[in-house]
């Protein structure tokens, strides 16, 4: 599209890609968002790309992205939200009640894939805590304005060849590589 793209419903599962000059705002009601494998969100331009649900689930697959030279925004008022692969330039914000989680599965000669990757800020917000022990979210940007996992733990690990500056970090603990 050369437009704006908006799309509403109760639930909706993107299987390829929505590509826009405009902005992009996708928002699942009660029946949540899937962006499944090999699912992409696309802004030609720096327009913003929006998804939000009321009380479900977002969830990016294995090989699901999200790309634009704008900002993204991702909001559930208290489901999961699972990330794949979100490449923005700034910012990108991230909340929910709920837990934000890696979605991509994908490893590469050992090494897990990036889940965020942007040259502006980056702001977690998650009332159940963000990442696993086991798999932590991949983070390539040197802002980070907020880590906030609330009353669940924070499991980062940061990428790229410059220091990151984490300006608020809160949770009930924090495991950051």
């Amino acid at each position: 599209s050369t437009q704006t793209v908006n799309i509403n419903s109760r639930s909706i599962d993107v299987q390829g890609t929505i590509s826009s000059n405009g902005v992009i705002g996708i928002t699942g009601r009660t029946g949540g968002v899937v962006i499944s494998e090999g699912g992409q969100l696309n802004s030609r331009t720096t327009s913003a790309i929006t998804v939000t649900t009321a009380a479900s689930d977002i969830e990016m697959r294995t090989g699901s992205q999200i790309n634009t030279a704008g900002a993204v925004s991702m909001t559930s008022t208290s489901g999961d939200i699972a990330l794949g692969q979100i490449f923005a330039a700034n910012p990108i914000t991230i909340s929910t009640a709920g837990s934000i989680t890696d979605g991509d599965a994908a490893v590469t000669s050992g090494v897990e894939g990036t889940n965020i990757q942007t040259s502006g800020s980056v702001s977690l917000s998650s009332g159940l805590g963000i990442g696993t022990a086991d798999d932590g979210l991949v983070i390539d940007a040197t802002n980070i304005a907020l880590l906030a996992g609330a009353t669940g733990s924070v499991n980062a690990a940061f990428t790229g060849t410059t220091a990151t500056t984490i300006n608020n970090l809160t949770g009930n603990s924090a495991n950051i590589d």
